[in-house]
């Protein structure tokens, strides 16, 4: 009996998971591709799952990867808060809304506008801002960075703050764009 209602919760977070990921714009797992919409299902793979029903979060735990479309975390640990109810003994559609998402421990961002690395990473798909800390804090596009002790991406407006902190101080290399490339492009037309 508790087995079977330990897999049922199981059973019933991933559907949880996979229908808030389509739910509401800037609702899903890892918000929007920059229209609004979730860019489809989210998949997440763990080495353990505990629901805390009580406290309105699922934790993932033991090289966590959660990917949906070309934007994926890597984690030791991975925590999804939420409001609604899990769970509904009736079958009926459960109202649940991730709220808060936290990456815990060796965490790494790929997406195909840049790729992250920090200690801890804080999501809130409301507001569609990533916050990553720790000492060596670092997002990378292409030959360019910035890092810190925090870093702050607004994923709507494409908006990135960068503090420092005892350890480190905020450092950023720029690659200007290639511009002698362009006007061969444009001649090709």
């Amino acid at each position: 009996m508790w087995r079977r209602r330990r897999f049922q919760s199981v059973v019933a977070l991933m559907a949880v998971l996979l229908l808030a990921a389509q739910a509401a714009p800037a609702a899903g797992l890892f918000a929007s591709s920059g229209d609004g919409k979730p860019e489809g299902p989210t998949e997440v793979l763990a080495d353990r799952l505990v629901n805390h029903a009580s406290e309105k979060y699922a934790q993932f735990t033991g090289a966590v990867k959660a990917t949906q479309g070309n934007f994926s975390i890597t984690t030791d640990e991975l925590r999804v808060y939420y409001e609604g109810e899990l769970f509904t003994p009736q079958g009926g559609s459960p109202e649940t809304q991730i709220t808060r998402i936290v990456a815990i421990g060796r965490v790494h961002v790929d997406s195909e506008q840049y790729s992250a690395d920090a200690d801890r990473l804080e999501y809130t798909p409301a507001t569609d801002i990533l916050v990553l800390t720790g000492d060596s804090a670092k997002v990378t596009s292409g030959q360019s960075f910035i890092s810190g002790a925090k870093i702050t991406l607004n994923r709507r407006d494409g908006k990135a703050v960068a503090e420092g902190g005892p350890a480190a101080r905020v450092k950023a290399l720029l690659h200007p764009e290639d511009k002698s490339k362009e006007p061969e492009k444009e001649k090709g037309k």
